[in-house]
């Protein structure tokens, strides 16, 4: 029987999009200006139908039913069959990331790579994971168990502890254990992935999910960190530039890696406290953040992470596999487009949107975090229908954004050289007021000179002290301890600690470790925070 079927392709915003070429078991089209393209088809159902979607600036889907579209299983989430009467349509939704390329090279092949004037792989390198025979993973991404130190919402002793009191035992925390592999998967994503320029690498973390359907919503854990316009990443070619003869490594690569997993434990943490959120940390190109740095961008750049991770089945339990030999890339990027086994289902489920998102800066970080707080950080500079959010029918954009970022972590924000802290802070009164039950966490060291909430005359201060505060500790001055100060109630926390509280020394036997006081900040502020946030967090 002749069947009509339409094939209608949309982007991430739901916009449609013409010109992509479709092909249709062995027919083939172009869709006009509503994203739509129509053929009719007999197919045998005894016989497998594949659907193919292109689009210039899009990543190519592929799609394959074992029998008749609607009535047989399907092997592609962005697919979407339905059908009325004698007519099908299937609706394909087409995203702008994908996974970063990966390769594994020799000893041999690195040097002669160092010898390039580029010194660039063009991929991210994968090894060997030890632990798990027979599975590859991002190079010296171990995915090994750990304990953290875990901080309890109460980060201070109510009583100043004695002199000689080191590290985490200044603080209160628990230890946790946390397994990255057997509750997450880490990316390499590209954005865009075609070859072309610009281009922007963002490192991505995604818990397992263990419901049979996706929820509505994912939320979002950004973090920025300090700036890579500096002399470090000035040989580095972005983003996989190999660095340092005598022991070559990927620069940018090696970023998010000290963040997420090695140095700073974020990643652990996210897998210590079981939060669901999505982690995300954009890369920049020598200082440039491109999308990531409006507010535009941000949403559409979490929007195109959330169908990734949909195409991915991350969203349910259906992305759920062990590292082991039949599963070879789990640990390197696992890709249901290409690496990876394909998953059969007659529902897959909507691609969740963007719920509640936290956003935090560390240091030189807090910069580009300023930059969305303010009345112009909204446009994307580049091509809006390509990496923003062009206003359409439904809600406003604008306004999405206003109510989905429900949360600042300022992690040690470098602001006496980003401005100063008199109009950081009015540029907080004007965030914090601008949509009800937004959240601030805030954490300094005394060497970023931050203003003493109990004694500034800023009326910000008021404002986030109201109604009450839940914690107020104001340690003293111990000898080689110094001093620090906690205030906090459950949209406000303000922790400040002289240099010496947080400088690590000899004999730690907790993670993370503790080293100068500014980059020991985020390792418990983060986790903090983390621990405060209903961003990610399991209902009650």
């Amino acid at each position: 029987m002749v069947t009509k079927y339409t094939v209608t392709v949309i982007d991430v915003n739901d916009r449609p999009l013409a010109n992509a070429q479709v092909t249709l078991g062995t027919v083939s089209g172009v869709t006009d200006g509503a994203g739509r393209w129509s053929t009719d088809a007999t197919f045998d159902p005894a016989q497998p139908v594949t659907l193919k979607v292109d689009h210039a600036y899009h990543v190519l889907e592929k799609c394959t039913f074992t029998g008749l579209p609607v009535t047989a299983p399907w092997d592609n989430s962005l697919v979407t069959p339905a059908s009325s009467g004698p007519e099908v349509s299937l609706g394909v939704r087409l995203g702008r990331m994908d996974t970063s390329p990966v390769l594994k090279l020799t000893d041999e092949q690195v040097a002669a790579l160092m010898k390039t004037p580029q010194r660039d792989p063009g991929a991210v390198r994968l090894f060997d994971v030890p632990r798990f025979h027979g599975v590859v993973g991002y190079d010296r991404h171990w995915n090994d168990q750990r304990k953290v130190q875990v901080p309890r919402a109460q980060l201070l002793p109510s009583k100043a502890v004695a002199p000689g009191t080191r590290a985490w035992h200044r603080l209160l925390s628990e230890g946790k254990d946390a397994d990255l592999a057997a509750y997450g998967r880490f990316y390499w994503l590209e954005y865009a992935p075609r070859p072309s320029r610009p281009r922007y690498a963002v490192a991505v973390w995604s818990p397992n999910l263990p419901d049979p359907v996706p929820p509505p919503a994912l939320d979002y854990v950004v973090f920025y960190s300090p700036t890579t316009q500096n002399e470090e990443y000035k040989d580095a070619t972005y983003p996989y530039g190999l660095v340092n003869a005598s022991a070559p490594f990927q620069k940018y690569i090696e970023l998010a890696k000290k963040y997420l997993l090695d140095e700073f434990f974020f990643a652990y943490q996210m897998v210590a406290q079981r939060n669901r959120a999505v982690l995300v940390m954009p890369i920049a190109n020598y200082g440039d953040l491109g999308p990531f740095a409006s507010g535009e961008g941000l949403l559409r750049a979490l929007r195109e992470i959330g169908l990734f991770l949909h195409r991915q089945c991350r969203t349910s339990v259906k992305g759920v596999r062990p590292p082991r030999p039949s599963n070879p890339s789990e640990l390197a990027g696992p890709n249901l487009r290409s690496n990876t086994p394909a998953i059969l289902d007659n529902s897959f489920g909507s691609v969740p949107a963007v719920g509640s998102v936290a956003v935090s800066g560390f240091s030189t970080g807090i910069t580009p975090v300023k930059s969305l707080m303010s009345e112009n950080g909204w446009a994307v500079s580049l091509d809006s229908t390509l990496w923003g959010v062009p206003v359409g029918p439904g809600a406003i954009p604008q306004s999405v954004w206003r109510k989905t970022w429900r949360e600042l972590w300022d992690l040690d924000g470098f602001h006496p050289a980003a401005g100063g802290w008199p109009p950081y802070l009015d540029l907080l009164q004007r965030w914090l007021t601008e949509e009800p039950d937004r959240v601030l966490r805030s954490y300094h060291t005394s060497s970023r000179v931050p203003p003493n909430p109990l004694t500034d005359p800023h009326k910000v201060w008021k404002y986030l002290a109201a109604p009450a505060l839940d914690i107020k500790i104001s340690l003293p001055w111990v000898e080689g301890i110094g001093n620090a100060q906690q205030l906090q109630n459950s949209h406000w926390t303000s922790f400040t600690a002289h240099d010496l509280y947080l400088e690590g020394g000899e004999g730690q036997d907790q993670l993370p470790l503790f080293i100068d006081a500014h980059h020991t900040t985020p390792r418990v502020s983060f986790p903090h925070a983390l621990s405060l946030t209903k961003v990610g967090a399991l209902s009650p």
